[in-house]
């Protein structure tokens, strides 16, 4: 399904140009080498950088994200599995800090 899914949203170029999060070729490094890229071109300028990044877990509300396939044309079946897979499921996640001794 991923692979069906990802060749049909490059091929309609759906995606925003800077996802980097499941892309062949747009590694996660790749999203900080352009993050990083940024700084120096703005320091470059003599202007402040700032920056605030947040760690999120499964923040994606599954009903807008439905609404989202259906508006990319991900209908009948397939749109079906996916509600399917996405109605009724929990996540838990447990952060485990460990301080050095």
């Amino acid at each position: 399904m991923y692979n069906k899914l990802v060749s049909y949203l490059d091929q309609n170029n759906i995606l925003y140009n800077y996802e980097f999060g499941f892309r062949k070729n747009y590694s996660t490094s790749l999203a900080l080498i352009d993050v990083v890229d940024n700084i120096y071109e703005k320091l470059d300028a003599n202007q402040t950088v700032v920056g605030i990044y947040l760690l999120t877990f499964d923040t994606v509300n599954h009903d807008i994200l439905l609404y989202k396939l259906q508006n990319y044309g991900i209908r009948c079946t397939t749109y079906q599995w996916f509600k399917s897979y996405l109605s009724n499921r929990n996540n838990i996640v447990i952060l485990i800090m460990c301080h050095p001794v």
